[in-house]
């Protein structure tokens, strides 16, 4: 699934086309209409054709796409949802589930919004913007200025749980999936299994630190492909090959040369270290 440094990057590709661009129509092909949360296809064209993209936010795993007449079009790419921005003869995938033409102020002629998605998971949602926090994981960004090491150490404080279950809680912190998880924990020199309320606020502090040291490496190697993932140009990301830990059981620890394990936790692979993070 598509974690925060991927959305990230597909949100920054998105921008530079969207923003101000005005929404001409938006076509959801015969037998993907589902993936439209509380509304019709009819319905959701009718709220987004003709109005202009004002903004193009994330929170979380989640993009927001605000909109001229006050709704705001969330959309969660799930397992394999994919934007790719495309010129209006682009020829159809066996993957796409919709396409929105857009014109915009930037680029000529017509661009092409094309949402593929392997897994058929995605969802889209157009709800009032004064609604929207109603939709997505209460939880702070991972990479919000406002989110501190002290919201870090209260949220952990007050579970009862596994540290790699209360990351992976969005209403903890937003953004988080397996991957960066196991990668944070590993920079931070904490085991994956580890009880939150047994956490000092020195290794709060620790973990905090590798959560935005791990998110954004990943975001300078565009993100994490090991399956569908691939940017809005349908380029791969790169930070697969920078992991420390994850999808690395059996190898070498490149810090200590000790052997990665991986265990079934939190109902996730789960990768980590026994001797840097034990």
């Amino acid at each position: 699934m598509p974690e925060l440094p991927e959305v990230e990057t597909v949100r920054r590709g998105l921008i530079p086309y969207v923003l101000g661009s005005t929404i001409q129509r938006a076509m959801v092909h015969r037998g993907f209409g589902r993936m439209i949360k509380d509304s019709s296809v009819k319905a959701f064209r009718e709220t987004v054709e003709g109005t202009q993209i004002e903004e193009l936010k994330r929170h979380g795993k989640y993009l927001i796409f605000r909109l001229s007449n006050g709704r705001s079009w969330i959309v969660h790419l799930r397992m394999t949802g994919a934007f790719l921005v495309s010129s209006g003869h682009h020829p159809r995938d066996r993957y796409e589930r919709a396409r929105i033409k857009i014109t915009s102020p930037s680029y000529t002629p017509e661009v092409v919004l094309v949402f593929n998605d392997v897994r058929r998971f995605g969802t889209w949602e157009c709800v009032p913007t004064e609604h929207e926090t109603d939709r997505i994981p209460s939880g702070p960004d991972a990479l919000a200025i406002h989110f501190t090491r002290d919201d870090l150490l209260g949220k952990l404080r007050s579970k009862d749980t596994s540290l790699k279950s209360a990351l992976l809680d969005q209403a903890v912190v937003a953004g988080l999936g397996n991957i960066y998880v196991d990668e944070a924990c590993f920079l931070a020199g904490i085991r994956p299994d580890r009880k939150t309320k047994n956490l000092s606020a020195q290794e709060v502090q620790r973990l905090y630190d590798a959560i935005g040291t791990t998110l954004n490496r990943a975001l300078e190697q565009g993100g994490t492909s090991f399956r569908n993932y691939v940017n809005a140009f349908g380029i791969p990301g790169g930070a697969l090959s920078h992991c420390q830990v994850y999808q690395r059981d059996g190898e070498y620890c490149r810090i200590c040369d000790s052997t990665i394990l991986k265990i079934k936790h939190a109902g996730r692979g789960t990768h980590y270290c026994p001797v840097c993070q034990d």
